[in-house]
């Protein structure tokens, strides 16, 4: 009995989902899913079972409550954004990939996987939102320095694929992807369920109303989640982008000081980083007008500097003429000046004075000369 408590529950739970895709595509889930498991006889299996049952009960219990993680959750599940519905997306437009030659010959591991223009540009399209790059990275070396064995490239090509496919996000068929956009916009509205939300305790404290803004909201996770494919009119191959919802229309926001009686914020100094940084700026900068300045004046300056050699030759010559011949002969020299000058300082008194003291010859004085001219005649 508890099996077909539990059964009976997750309908009436999917039956009054707002949106009639999920409530088509939750009642289907359910239905298989008990269809598969109802010849189980382990126990410990069953019981595993029931218990995944009881979460996706609760699941369904918040989603109808207006909570916005279950919802989103059951609304992926249902347009193919994540789960079962978005494998059988994406599997016609592998299916339509053809795969080239092995790596090795005749070892059929080693062949890349399959491609096609249609899913690189899938591909390339959701770089930086669900994958990180189309294609792997591979070294042309390994560890060793040699080159890469063939063997581990097919590796490497394989694991990627495996994870793009995990992430890929799958484009919707052009009816689902118009009516989604309507909803968003307001023009439409989606089929109401046949049976009443009874409002009870639960969903009254914790629940929150449904109202067409919340719908359109999470109608719009949805879109911006969804790619679509078209034809370029120049290559005339499959291109990928998003739907024009996704940018919105432009708004002119107004700022709060535009209102009376609310002042202009002062503007923050920077930082010490930052300000670092704006001054390796400037300089840099500066260095540039200064290279354009000096470019322009180079003709002067070549002129000023002749100019400038010519007046250092003369001043150079000039201090030459002044300055002695050698440091020796100015030290020899210096001495006998300074004993010249003292003589010519000493008196006649003191000079005979010295000459006896010396004992050197002694200079007759006029009259002595005179005397012995005259003894001579």
């Amino acid at each position: 009995m508890e099996r077909i408590h539990l059964f009976r529950n997750l309908l009436r739970q999917a039956s009054i989902l707002f949106d009639d895709v999920a409530r088509a595509h939750t009642a289907k889930l359910i239905i298989s899913g008990f269809r598969r498991n109802q010849k189980l006889e382990d126990a410990w299996t069953i019981h595993e079972k029931i218990k995944k049952g009881r979460q996706a009960l609760s699941l369904l219990h918040r989603a109808n409550a207006g909570k916005p993680k279950p919802l989103g959750k059951v609304l992926d599940l249902a347009y193919g954004r994540d789960g079962r519905r978005r494998h059988e997306l994406l599997q016609p437009i592998l299916d339509r990939a053809t795969s080239s030659d092995p790596l090795i010959p005749g070892v059929p591991r080693t062949a890349p996987p399959p491609i096609s223009d249609e899913l690189m540009a899938l591909m390339k399209h959701q770089v930086g939102t669900t994958i990180h790059r189309a294609e792997p990275e591979i070294p042309e070396l390994n560890a060793w320095g040699r080159p890469m064995p063939k063997r581990r490239v097919a590796n490497m090509l394989r694991r990627h694929r495996e994870y793009v496919l995990a992430r890929l996000l799958p484009p919707l068929p052009e009816e689902t992807i118009q009516k989604l956009e309507k909803f968003v916009r307001g023009e439409e509205e989606p089929v109401l369920p046949r049976r009443k939300i009874k409002s009870s305790s639960s969903t009254q404290n914790s629940g929150r109303k449904l109202s067409p803004r919340f719908k359109r909201r999470a109608y719009k996770k949805i879109v911006i989640n969804t790619p679509l494919m078209g034809i370029n009119e120049k290559t005339q191959k499959p291109i990928a982008y998003w739907s024009d919802i996704v940018k919105g229309p432009p708004t002119e926001i107004g700022k709060l000081w535009d209102f009376e009686g609310l002042k202009k914020p002062e503007v923050q100094k920077p930082g010490k980083r930052k300000a670092k940084m704006l001054e390796e700026e400037r300089s840099k900068r500066g260095e540039e007008a200064v290279l354009k300045a000096g470019e322009e004046e180079s003709l002067n300056q070549r002129d000023g500097e002749v100019g400038s050699l010519k007046e250092s030759e003369d001043r150079v010559s000039n201090e030459q003429e002044d300055v002695p011949g050698d440091s020796e002969n100015r030290r020899l020299k210096e001495p006998e000046e300074r004993i010249s000058t003292e003589q010519e300082e000493v008196p006649g008194e003191a000079e005979e004075a010295y000459r006896e003291v010396d004992g050197g010859p002694k200079e007759q004085s006029s009259k002595e000369l005179d005397e012995r001219k005259m003894e001579g005649k």
